[in-house]
């Protein structure tokens, strides 16, 4: 039977995983054994959730069951890749430097999400002001201007009718294009049809690397085999395109070929960076290589982000301006004295 027991407790957000794993390195750091780190995060964490997974570990250690077995119940909450590197972490002894290599991870994946909400900020503000505009013009503007209209020639447009009496059905309609569109992002961030997306699809296949060499660095460096730390890096990797690439070539690892040829197979990284990996294998230096690589994908992402953040803002004012100029078009259009003169 497997242990990997289903715990109720939701997945962490990111936030509450830099939470968890900054707590938690700050008690291992201090030479403190993980059950009693695990106690003092109990008593001292102000997040229940945290308090609650770490209750229901502590749990399983108390009935016999170490460390390592007892995080791998956890991979849904924290996630497949990181539970195994603390598991492996623990065997080796190398939890501390786990630890704050995970901790790295999640922080500069915070720092994307932030400056991806940043850039976005001055569109959805914009937004919301469309919709009190337009919500104005409905309410106010509309049924002056059916008025009129009535009264210089008898008849309300029906562009005008529909807004005044179907406004809900209007409203209903932009809510479920808003939500169908986040659905839609979240979806394609995941798949490969992102990547026919120019720049956007770029962004996103280079953050995916960037966080498969950042597990999979780690992981050699403590001192996982390179045939466990390939699929345990592979499972960190959001997008499932990517994923099922990496992870199917990794019996290529226990069939004896070589890492280059491995990646080679992939498609996924550039011929030099293939070629790196090719002399690492040849020198002995790989490690040197992985930091290498890692310090490259990493400044490329910086800015491919930069390159897809300076699109969506003007993206957005785009779509913004088309909904102006149709309600603008509906109701001045039809309405304006002139056209009946």
């Amino acid at each position: 039977m497997s242990n990997r027991t289903s715990i109720s407790t939701k997945p962490f957000s990111l936030d509450e995983k830099i939470d968890f794993f900054t707590e938690l390195g700050t008690y291992v750091k201090a030479s403190i054994p993980l059950s009693t780190a695990l106690t003092k995060i109990i008593k001292n964490s102000n997040n229940p959730k945290i308090k609650k997974s770490a209750s229901s570990i502590l749990k399983y250690i108390d009935k016999g069951e170490n460390f390592s077995a007892s995080i791998l119940r956890f991979e849904h909450i924290l996630g497949s890749a990181y539970c195994n590197l603390l598991s492996i972490g623990n065997d080796i002894g190398e939890i501390p430097q786990i630890i704050q290599g995970i901790l790295d991870t999640l922080k500069k994946q915070r720092s994307i999400k932030r400056s991806i909400i940043k850039s976005c900020t001055y569109p959805i503000i914009l937004f919301i002001v469309f919709c009190i505009c337009a919500a104005a013009l409905i309410f106010i503007i509309v049924p002056k201007v059916s008025a009129q209209a009535e009264l210089m020639t008898g008849e309300i447009p029906l562009t005008l009718k529909i807004i005044s009496k179907g406004w809900f059905i209007i409203l209903l309609l932009i809510v479920f294009g808003v939500f169908s569109g986040i659905k839609a992002i979240k979806y394609s961030l995941k798949n490969k049809s992102i990547f026919s997306i120019p720049i956007i699809g770029k962004t996103v296949k280079t953050y995916n690397i960037a966080l498969f060499f950042r597990i999979f660095s780690l992981a050699y460096t403590v001192g996982i085999p390179v045939t466990n730390a390939y699929p345990l890096a592979s499972k960190a990797v959001i997008n499932n395109y990517i994923k099922n690439r990496l992870l199917l070539n990794s019996s290529m690892l226990l069939s004896g070929e070589t890492l280059s040829e491995t990646f080679r197979s992939t498609d996924l990284l550039s011929s030099q960076e293939i070629s790196k990996i090719e002399a690492g294998e040849m020198a002995g230096n790989l490690e040197d290589i992985f930091k290498e690589i890692c310090d490259d994908i990493n400044e490329r992402l910086e800015t491919t982000i930069s390159a897809a953040l300076s699109v969506v803002e003007p993206f957005f004012i785009f779509i913004v301006g088309i909904l102006i100029c149709i309600f603008g078009f509906i109701i001045l259009g039809p309405a304006n004295p002139f056209n009946y003169l």
